[in-house]
């Protein structure tokens, strides 16, 4: 899952064919790290999946990954209901929310230090 705008945005005339992303391959040294590049395309039609609300299309897409093109040292821990937000008092409507990732090639230095 990502944001829309990254797989497509025509306000900035955004147009990738594919995208990367950054998989760990040993769960104790972060730095350990291998990409993997998926197509957003096939003859012409989209692979991912646009996100929408009662409202309509929301900056929210998804693409499924194959399991076959992950490289077979890749370290995934998938999200379960015990990392979810379970207190909602604490959440107040209208806070703000930051997510924290590496647009356009962008690392943080003590993870990427290759």
């Amino acid at each position: 899952m990502t944001s829309r705008h990254v797989l497509t945005d025509k306000p900035s005339k955004h147009f990738p064919n594919r995208i990367e992303i950054e998989l760990h391959t040993d769960a104790e040294n972060l730095t350990c790290a291998t990409a993997l590049s998926i197509d957003l395309y096939h003859e012409g039609k989209s692979l991912w999946r646009q996100g929408k609300d009662s409202g309509g299309e929301i900056d929210v897409a998804v693409i499924e990954i194959n399991r076959n093109d992950l490289p077979e040292s890749v370290v995934i821990q998938c999200f379960t209901p015990a990392h979810l937000q379970s207190v909602f008092q604490e959440i107040e409507v209208g806070s703000f929310l930051l997510v924290v990732g590496f647009p356009l090639g962008f690392h943080d230095t003590l993870h990427r230090n290759r």
